[in-house]
């Protein structure tokens, strides 16, 4: 019993800390204004940077689960296909976000008791966990970038609706 509450406590601190860092580089803006600013991308795709800018707030804000039930940009027009699309990354996201919550507080009752108990093991593997998993998806995902987008989207969508078309989802090339 003693060691499944270790498995158990590991998983969960990898899980938290994993979906953390996701939930965490969704909503750190300021990295996106700075590469947006950086990069030209507003003037690139004819909008201001201001108008850029709300519209990113906005779709960063619909993916949270206490964000707006509906995704409304000010200025970017977007299509039936992709409002669909942004719907079901919402869900990802909301997926995500639900995870990062169950974890932290199944980490911190877990690590309650393994702390009393005086067995810390859990954070060795847990954190362990967390940083080979990510490198051991993420540098065959960087080596083959293209193929691991398109499969991930494949999976992860039952529909073609994420092959957004820049004239009729301008967000895409925003």
């Amino acid at each position: 019993m003693d060691r499944l509450k270790t498995v158990f406590a590991s998983i969960f601190l990898a899980l938290l800390i994993m979906t953390s860092g996701v939930v965490i580089a969704l909503n750190f803006r300021p990295l996106y204004y700075y590469m947006s600013e950086k990069l030209s991308i507003p003037a690139s795709a004819g909008f201001s940077e201001e108008e850029a800018r709300a519209d990113y707030d906005a779709l960063i804000s619909y993916n949270s689960i206490f964000g707006p039930k509906t995704l409304e940009f000010n200025d970017i027009p977007q299509s039936e296909g992709g409002r669909i699309h942004f719907y079901e990354v919402k869900r990802i996201f909301v997926i995500i976000e639900i995870t990062m919550y169950i974890s932290l507080v199944a980490t911190i009752l877990l690590s309650i008791e393994r702390i009393k108990s005086k067995k810390y093991s859990y954070l060795k593997y847990g954190s362990l966990t967390a940083v080979l998993l990510p490198v051991a998806v993420g540098v065959p995902a960087a080596l083959f970038w293209e193929k691991t987008f398109i499969t991930f989207h494949k999976i992860a969508f039952s529909n073609d609706y994420w092959m957004m078309d820049p004239r009729t989802d301008p967000i895409v090339s925003s």
